[in-house]
């Protein structure tokens, strides 16, 4: 929406039934004489129900859409919809399922009958003066019956997926040894899968990726307590013999009682690899709270890499210990391994510098002096999302605030397209009068998150969205987000935090209804209003020039409500 009102072309094209479908000099439908491939162009830009609502309409356009309805498919069984849940799985188990040759990408979910998705928790009496939970009340033979048609049905129904290429799987607490093995198993013998995305929190059998040679992509979340050795030795296995992999992301999660150890390591990931072999091309990695370091092990196979994620990585040089092994040990046979396998950050980006890899896709949680030398010294960044930690003050912190917004910005902002600076405290992170002329040269810009320090009396709202109207004429949506005072970062409350967030939430919201586009513009500049979000939360939209709140609503509990009134008045 522009400034004057008008609208920009939408992308996605609007399509009238009657005109489409139909003439009136000529009896026969005017979409029933194209191509399948050109209706299946016009159909990607329909929303899914459509399409599967423009299936019915005769047998032509169903067989012609089949690509499309079916390209992205869910299974999962639960117990609120159980009976079609039931009756998906026999018809994918079936012959001659239009879903055998036309679905690309699968996404399996909950396989238990007796999961229920709305359930919160027990319901509690007051009996004999104690408080005493209520059993739910559970068809045990139904559940039985159930489970072992799952069982039954779902090798048929994954196996029967020929043209598949991309499965995610995110198994629940409520599934079953039996059933997670059996799926483990038929997504093994997917011939034509490229891309693998698993969710390791509750699984209860060993993962095996011995089945695997072809992958592309594998993507490992949550972390296994009982299987987490054998799980990454399966996954080193697997890397070793697929040289088409390009991509790789790990996001582990803490293990209580265990330290960070090799297994979450980036050296465990290539530690199969020949040293004579040839080496990956990877061109994303992804790695969280795992030990990280570069060297002949390591190097080679990140020579072609593109993108790059590291969040909550083990640093052994830096940090205290914190887990319970490691007190009762000391500077254990844990400690020297964490010291073998993992580098100081500062240490990482020293390494990267001196090897050329030109990165375009860059997210970190924390930034250290050589990464901003290592992002001063090229230029073609696309994508950059960073938030700023790893800082004991807000002096270090402005230091190297200032060092990235003077030395290393300016080589990317001709190149980026998604900048994300979520500074968690007030200071130079933030958008400010410091940082605007530099940042008014990011015009290419099409998505931008931004910290920003405002109170009622300031005008750093106004001055930010003058910026974006004048110039980021591509910007499609820019999330403004609020900091904590720099004098509230070692409490330990979080009370006078989250009133604090609260209070300049409020103010920004209030700049932006109030705010007003500039008068003067320059030469052939065109006031362009984007989408605005403020902490993830309020959402603002363009109508004409000013900005309205269509936050979607929100059902708040009485607790909720009560607890939220209270840090009003608190603020």
């Amino acid at each position: 929406m522009y400034a004057d009102g008008s609208s920009s072309t939408s992308s996605r094209t609007t399509i009238s039934a009657e005109p489409c479908l139909f003439s009136n000099k000529e009896s026969k439908p005017r979409l029933l004489s194209l191509a399948p491939e050109l209706i299946q162009i016009i159909a990607d830009e329909l929303d899914i129900r459509h399409v599967r609502s423009l299936r019915l309409v005769c047998r032509y356009l169903s067989r012609a859409l089949v690509p499309i309805a079916f390209r992205n498919l869910t299974i999962s069984v639960s117990k609120n919809t159980l009976g079609s849940d039931l009756a998906k799985l026999r018809t994918l188990a079936s012959p001659g399922c239009p879903a055998s040759f036309a679905t690309r990408r699968l996404t399996i979910g909950a396989l238990s009958p007796c999961f229920d998705p709305t359930y919160t928790g027990p319901t509690w009496k007051f009996v004999d003066d104690e408080w005493v939970a209520e059993e739910q009340p559970q068809d045990h033979e139904g559940l039985a019956k159930a489970l072992e048609e799952i069982r039954t049905l779902i090798v048929p129904a994954i196996s029967s997926l020929k043209g598949l290429h991309s499965v995610i799987w995110k198994p629940i607490e409520k599934d079953d040894n039996t059933t997670q093995a059996l799926v483990m198993n038929a997504i093994g013998r997917a011939l034509n899968l490229r891309s693998l995305r698993l969710t390791l929190s509750y699984c209860k059998v060993p993962i095996s990726f011995d089945n695997f040679s072809h992958l592309r992509g594998i993507s490992i979340e949550g972390t296994s307590q009982k299987y987490h050795e054998e799980t990454f030795e399966s996954l080193a296995r697997m890397i070793a013999r697929s040289p088409d992999l390009t991509s790789i992301d790990i996001v582990s999660n803490w293990r209580y009682y265990y330290g960070i150890d090799r297994t979450q390591s980036l050296h465990q990931l290539f530690k199969y690899c020949a040293p004579d072999a040839p080496p990956l091309r990877l061109r994303h990695l992804g790695l969280q709270m795992c030990l990280v370091k570069l060297d002949a092990t390591t190097l080679p196979h990140l020579r072609h890499l593109r993108s790059l994620r590291l969040t909550y990585i083990e640093d052994p040089h830096t940090r205290a210990r914190y887990t319970i092994e490691e007190e009762e040990s000391g500077d254990s046979a844990l400690r020297r391994e964490q010291k073998r396998y993992g580098s100081s950050l500062a240490e990482f980006w020293t390494t990267l510098l001196q090897t050329g890899i030109q990165l375009e896709d860059i997210t970190l949680d924390v930034v250290v002096p050589p990464f901003v030398d290592y992002l001063a010294s090229y230029s073609g960044v696309r994508r950059l999302h960073l938030t700023p930690g790893g800082f004991q003050d807000g002096s270090t912190s402005d230091l190297i605030g200032e060092a990235f917004y003077t030395r290393a910005l300016p080589k990317h902002a001709a190149f980026l397209e998604d900048l994300n600076v979520n500074a968690v405290y007030d200071g130079g992170w933030c958008f400010g009068s410091h940082n605007r002329e530099i940042l008014a040269r990011c015009t290419r810009l099409r998505t931008w998150r931004i910290s920003i320090v405002e109170t009622q009396e300031s005008n750093n709202v106004s001055d930010l969205l003058d910026t974006v109207c004048l110039f980021m004429p591509q910007l499609e949506a820019i999330d403004i987000c609020s900091t904590t005072a720099e004098e509230l970062r070692s409490a330990y409350c979080g009370s006078p935090i989250l009133a604090h967030l609260m209070r300049t939430t409020r103010a920004i919201t209030q700049n932006i209804e109030m705010y007003k586009p500039p008068t003067t513009v320059p030469p052939n500049a065109h006031l362009r209003l984007p989408k605005v979000t403020v902490s993830s939360d309020k959402v603002f939209a363009a109508q004409g020039s000013r900005f309205v709140d269509c936050s979607p609503a929100k059902d708040m509990s009485e607790h909720d409500y009560w607890r939220y009134q209270s840090y009003v008045s608190f603020c």
